[in-house]
């Protein structure tokens, strides 16, 4: 990461100073755009778990249903959970590992630039905005966040275990359904795994930071 550095005030020319303010601008216009992407990202990101949310009930309702008449059924039904939620999950870990790789650009790349055109420190809002809250609620904070993966995780993994229990599952052509949902399963967690590791560079990169540490 490059640390920013405060330089020395020097007199410029009018077409140092004229090229400093363009660069300044395009640095600024491109700041905007980023975090628009990032904004929107998050607002897919809240679509397809709302989506989730949805699918989840209906499920439920339905196995619930189909359940009262014949358990072999719910599960069979159970089986195409995995087909309906990993392509959300998909949609939801694509835009978080986007939304990371935006915000590492502005953090240790786009910030530096503009602060040294400025002479000052700017845009520490990704830098310094964790540090007002407490530990504790800092702590479920996080929780809360990663804890909606389980959401798009648990749907996936759940049927590919019951099968296990259920031998009928592998005959023809289920088995086919059964090998598609370890392929999207495998996908999903792999993903997430991915997602998890750009979470803990982020974590890293702000203890590091002179500004997380105040």
């Amino acid at each position: 990461m490059v640390k920013r550095k405060k330089t020395k005030k020097t007199k410029k020319t009018p077409e140092e100073i004229d090229n400093r303010k363009f660069a300044f601008d395009a640095h600024l216009t491109e700041y905007n755009a980023l975090r628009q992407d990032i904004f929107s990202r998050f607002e897919y990101q809240r679509q397809a778990f709302n989506f989730l949310i949805v699918i989840l009930g209906a499920v439920i309702s339905a196995i619930f249903v189909v359940s009262q008449n014949q358990i072999e059924n719910a599960i069979i039904l159970l089986l195409f959970l995995p087909i309906i939620v990993a392509p959300l999950g998909f949609i939801f870990f694509d835009n978080e590992l986007m939304i990371y790789a935006n915000a590492f650009y502005l953090f240790d790349y786009l910030g530096n630039r503009v602060s040294e055109i400025a002479k000052d420190d700017v845009f520490l809002f990704e830098e310094k905005r964790l540090k007002y809250m407490r530990k504790s609620t800092l702590t479920i904070h996080r929780l809360i966040s990663t804890g909606r993966w389980i959401l798009f995780v648990l749907p996936c993994i759940t049927p590919i275990f019951l099968s296990f229990y259920y031998k009928n599952w592998f005959s023809f052509p289920y088995v086919l359904i059964f090998i598609l949902d370890c392929l999207l399963t495998l996908l999903l967690l792999g993903a997430m795994l991915s997602a998890l590791k750009e979470q803990s560079v982020w974590a890293k990169l702000a203890r590091a930071s002179k500004y997380g540490k105040e």
